[in-house]
């Protein structure tokens, strides 16, 4: 039964002698991840996957494992055509029913098609996170539902005269420095990114009044949109804001030329 299971494993099994350390044991997972038969390995130097840019070193893991080490971790093997795969490796070492160390097992699975995801995400992360960079309004990403901070850029640190503060939960917003009209601290809920994260409420433009932490107030427009999944649930918000004390400022005295006119 359990010759069975291996050589129906999806995964790539490979057993070593410890007297060897030669490859006794291949599976036809393994020839399809590495390309040799199963001929081409049996009786081969346990350096058959190996190659000289491998992250553990020449020889792996192996004498760790023979020393009775379990060990897992993702790493790089070499293919008989000479590519390297990606692959998480789980190696343990073989004993007999009495105790005594035998060889070594491990369990390769290819993760190339995961690495490849990973990189394409941070890569796109990274472009999102240049686009932020190079606007010239304030921007904040969180994630629902919690509120907790995901992106935010430069220009929004300075226009709020600090970084976004961390926060795992809304009530943290009560750290913000939003204030009405009236003078009142804006609570957590009231703020638009709040908003638009607990009632999928969008907000545009709607002003708003910033204390910072130098004392200084400065007005904002703000406005903020739900990000939903195709189930209509709320997976992130996003907020932009936008200074515009000066426009304001020159409001006001053009308000006043035309009183006095």
């Amino acid at each position: 039964r359990l010759a069975a299971l291996v050589l129906s494993s999806p995964d790539a099994i490979v057993c070593y002698d410890a007297d060897t350390a030669c490859i006794v044991s291949w599976n036809p997972a393994a020839t399809r991840l590495f390309g040799y038969t199963e001929a081409e390995a049996l009786g081969a130097d346990f350096r058959l996957l190996m190659h000289e840019s491998c992250p553990e070193g020449p020889d792996g893991i192996y004498h760790r494992v023979i020393a009775g080490e379990a060990i897992s971790l993702e790493t790089v093997r070499r293919r008989k055509d000479g590519s390297l795969v990606d692959v998480s490796l789980t190696a343990a070492p073989v004993r007999t029913t009495s105790g005594k160390l035998i060889g070594a097992s491990g369990i390769f699975r290819d993760i190339s098609a995961r690495k490849r995801a990973d990189a394409a995400l941070a890569e796109s992360e990274a472009r999102l996170r240049a686009i932020l960079e190079q606007m010239p309004i304030g921007v904040i990403v969180v994630s629902a539902p919690t509120g907790e901070l995901l992106l935010h850029n430069t220009e929004g640190s300075a226009i709020l005269g600090h970084p976004p503060i961390p926060v795992d939960a809304v009530s943290g917003y009560v750290a913000y420095g939003g204030v009405h009209a009236d003078g009142r601290r804006f609570a957590p809920e009231d703020y638009p990114i709040a908003r638009a994260l607990l009632r999928a409420e969008s907000v545009h433009c709607e002003p708003m009044r910033y204390l910072r932490p130098d004392g200084t107030v400065t007005d904002l427009e703000v406005s903020a949109a739900p990000i939903l999944d195709r189930d209509g649930n709320v997976v992130l918000a996003v907020s932009t804001f936008e200074d515009v004390s000066e426009r304001k400022k020159a409001e006001r005295q053009r308000e006043l030329l035309i009183h006095e006119l």
